[in-house]
C-alpha cells in the first residue's frame, strides 16, 4: 500500500487543497459538467482530513465556483486547442490543478508556473510529461515570463483562484508587463466580488487558513482596460452561466446558482493582450 503523502505547505500556497477538493467532490456526481479522475486520486493520496475540510461552513457552497470555474477554463482551453492545437497553455499559480489531464490533445505544450514549494510537491503526484514544463517562481517575479517566451508565440494564459491574493496595484503591473511581453496573447481568469471576497475570506478563516486572505476584487472588468491601451476585455460572465440551465442539476443546485450569480455579480473575465 502506497504511503499518504504529507502536505508541507501554509499561506497561500496550502489553499490550492481548496479547489482540489471542490472538483473532487463534483466528480462524484452524475450531473456535474467534469469529471476530475485525476483529482479523486490525489484526495486519497494526500495525507490530510478532506471530510473534516468539506464540512467548514460555506466550503460546500463554494465548491461550485471551483466546480464551475474548471468548467469554463477547460471549455476555453479546447476552443482555443481547435484553432491553434499546437499552443503553448500556460497556468498560472497552477497548484494542484489538473486540467491538461482533462483537455490535452495530444501536441500542445503545457507550462504551469508556481512556488517552488508547490512545484516539488506538484511533480511528486503529478509527474510531468515530456510536454509539460514547470517553472518554480512567483507570477510577480517576473523572470518567468523570459523562459515562457522562449516557448513560442501562440501562447493561452489562465489563472484560477490567484490574482485575488494579490493587491490592486501588483495586478495591475502584472497585467501590464503580460500586455508588453504576449501581444496577441489571451488570458482567462476567475474574479471575485467584493461582496464574495468577504464570504470567502470568512471561509478560509473558518477552514483554518487565515495567513492566505483574499484582497483583490473588480466589479467591472472595464476598469482593467484603463490599465493599458493593450489590454482588451473579450468577455465577462457570472460563474454559472452555460452550466446551470445545460446540466441535470438537483433543483437545490440550480436555485443557488442562480441565486450566487445574482448576489455575487462577479465571474470569469476574458482579457487579450491587443
Amino acid at each position: 500500500m502506497t504511503e499518504p503523502v504529507n502536505i508541507d505547505l501554509s499561506a497561500v500556497p496550502k489553499t490550492l487543497l481548496l479547489p482540489l477538493l471542490g472538483r473532487a467532490h463534483f466528480s462524484q456526481k452524475i450531473y456535474s459538467p467534469i469529471h476530475d479522475k485525476k483529482a479523486l486520486e490525489l484526495i486519497t493520496t494526500l495525507n490530510y482530513d478532506f471530510e473534516n475540510l468539506l464540512n467548514v461552513a460555506n466550503v460546500k457552497t463554494s465548491a461550485l465556483f471551483w466546480m464551475a470555474r474548471a468548467y469554463h477554463f477547460d471549455e476555453a482551453i479546447k476552443a482555443h486547442l481547435k484553432k491553434h492545437p499546437k499552443a503553448v497553455i500556460v497556468n498560472l499559480g497552477c497548484g494542484l490543478d489538473t486540467s491538461f489531464n482533462r483537455v490535452d490533445n495530444g501536441h500542445l505544450t503545457w507550462v504551469n508556473v508556481d512556488l517552488p514549494e508547490v512545484i516539488k510537491l506538484r511533480e511528486r503526484l503529478l509527474p510531468p510529461t515530456a510536454r509539460e514544463i514547470a517553472i518554480q517562481a512567483s507570477v510577480l517575479d517576473y523572470s518567468w515570463m523570459d523562459e515562457v517566451k522562449n516557448l513560442g508565440s501562440d501562447l493561452f494564459f489562465f489563472a484560477g483562484g490567484l490574482f485575488m491574493y494579490f493587491t490592486n496595484e501588483q495586478i495591475k503591473a502584472l497585467f501590464i508587463q503580460l500586455a508588453e511581453c504576449f501581444p496577441g496573447s489571451p488570458l482567462i481568469f476567475d474574479n471575485i466580488s467584493p461582496k464574495g471576497l468577504n464570504s470567502a475570506n470568512k471561509m478560509l478563516q473558518k477552514s483554518g487558513m487565515t495567513d492566505a486572505l483574499l484582497q483583490w476584487s473588480v466589479t467591472d472588468a472595464k476598469i482593467i482596460e484603463q490599465w493599458s491601451p493593450k489590454i482588451k476585455v473579450l468577455a465577462q460572465h457570472a460563474y454559472f452561466t452555460g452550466i446551470k440551465n445545460k446540466y441535470p442539476f438537483p433543483w437545490r443546485y440550480k436555485l443557488l446558482m442562480y441565486l450566487l450569480d445574482l448576489s455575487h455579480k462577479s465571474g470569469m473575465i476574458y482579457l487579450s493582450f491587443d
